[in-house]
């Protein structure tokens, strides 16, 4: 986890499966987090790659984007950096759809 430097209470929170016998990347998810409240969120559940955006308000439904559906399990190597970069460089868009709620 690390702290990005425009929002000090921004942190970024990497979580990943590895296969026990063959340490293959089996799962992941990459979370903006501001505090305890995640604000988006990009992981491999329901055999796709797919990125949350969560609100504040928690009246205002969250948004789900497909982003790849997962063919193999190389389709999970390949797209964690991507990820991580994409939460890492929207921090500030994904921070404030968050807190405004647009």
């Amino acid at each position: 986890m690390w702290s990005l430097g425009t929002e000090p209470d921004l942190a970024v929170v990497l979580i990943q499966v590895h296969h026990r016998v063959t340490w293959e990347l089996v799962h992941y998810a990459v979370e903006l987090k501001h505090h305890d409240s995640v604000v988006a969120r990009i992981d491999t559940s329901h055999q796709e790659v797919h990125r949350h955006q969560f609100y504040r308000n928690p009246g205002r439904q969250q948004a789900r984007v497909v982003i790849r559906e997962i063919r193999s399990q190389q389709d999970v190597e390949d797209t964690f950096a991507s990820s991580v970069d994409e939460i890492v460089e929207n921090a500030e868009q994904y921070y404030g759809r968050w807190k405004y709620g647009n």
